[in-house]
């Protein structure tokens, strides 16, 4: 996200130079009008839509670094064909907010097919900056047409899952397919539970697990439910114990339609020619891995799911790197 002197609106198409010049208001009312996909800070998206306000005909929005939420509620109200929403938490603060905008007005954006959001804050510092869960579920609820979903499923409240209205959530939206979890428990006991929750249509998988302490028993289910949802092309883990390494080897050798398989910051094509009697693997290399665009994907969903991981650099796509990477 390129910044300058002046608020700069980046988006797949545009960059806007946002200055205070009346003069500039006309070209960019025009620009907005034809802009229907945006990536933007959070202080930037308030600096334009208090310039020329929201563009009507977005149909993707990702807000980065939402450290601030005025007008968010501008976009739930008048951007009703967007199709894509995405938002990057930042500040502890922002949560009463997203609470009571989410609360307000839980059926709107009907369109949506694709959601994310992305949680840094790990663990619970009080109820101001839990997530607001029963919100979420709330507004998500409505979405049915649903097909891309990305959500931790930690911070329930403060009660840990595999219990929570955000697992629950799952069987309620039948047409997701591609799906990003963060979880902070892989016990047999929260694995079996999501097994019971994961649609078994999914054709993409990231789970995110955010403790240090492993759990082999849990990892072993984990593997047990992955491969049950044979139509899996792309699956992914981020692993901060650095102890689910082992797995990929099962994934890749027992899920017959796997084209993709991730594990922190590698990810290698599987080549399936040969089911099941034999598969060979092929490694992205350290710039494809760094860049990772939707051309180095070849499908938009799958860049869609990784999308905002690893946000700083690719030790931050947990376990990290090590010399031997690449």
């Amino acid at each position: 996200m390129q910044r300058s002197i002046h608020r700069t609106v980046t988006s797949r198409h545009s960059e806007v130079d946002m200055e205070d010049d009346v003069a500039h208001q006309g070209p960019l009312k025009e620009l907005s009008s034809a802009l229907d996909r945006l990536w933007i800070p959070g202080d930037g998206l308030n600096d334009f839509g208090l310039a020329i306000g929201m563009p009507n005909n977005l149909t993707e929005l990702f807000i980065v670094s939402l450290d601030t939420l005025y007008m968010l509620k501008s976009v739930l109200q008048h951007c009703q064909n967007l199709h894509s929403l995405g938002l990057m938490i930042t500040k502890d603060q922002t949560v009463p907010s997203l609470r009571s905008i989410l609360e307000e007005a839980p059926a709107s954006l009907p369109n949506l097919t694709s959601f994310k959001l992305i949680w840094p804050i790990r663990y619970n510092r009080g109820s101001d900056t839990t997530l607001p869960v029963d919100a979420l579920v709330g507004f998500l609820r409505t979405k049915t047409q649903l097909r891309r979903l990305d959500l931790p499923l930690s911070q329930q409240n403060g009660s840990e899952w595999p219990s929570g209205p955000l697992l629950d959530l799952l069987p309620l939206l039948p047409n997701v397919e591609v799906l990003g979890l963060q979880v902070d428990n892989i016990s047999v006991a929260s694995m079996k539970a999501l097994d019971a929750k994961l649609p078994l249509g999914l054709t993409t998988l990231l789970l995110e697990y955010c403790r240090e302490e492993e759990d082999r028993m849990g990892a072993q289910a984990f593997l047990n439910a992955v491969t049950k949802r044979s139509r899996l092309r792309y699956l992914h883990v981020l692993d901060k114990s650095g102890e689910m390494s082992a797995l990929q080897v099962h994934f890749d050798a027992e899920l017959p339609k796997l084209q993709l398989s991730g594990y922190g910051p590698r990810m290698r094509w599987i080549d399936k020619s040969r089911y099941p009697y034999h598969h060979t693997t092929t490694e992205w290399s350290l710039e494809k891995m760094t860049f990772r665009s939707e051309c180095d994907f070849g499908n938009e969903d799958w860049e869609w799911l990784l999308r905002c991981r690893g946000w700083g650099t690719l030790d931050s796509l947990s376990p990290g790197t090590c010399p031997d990477d690449w």
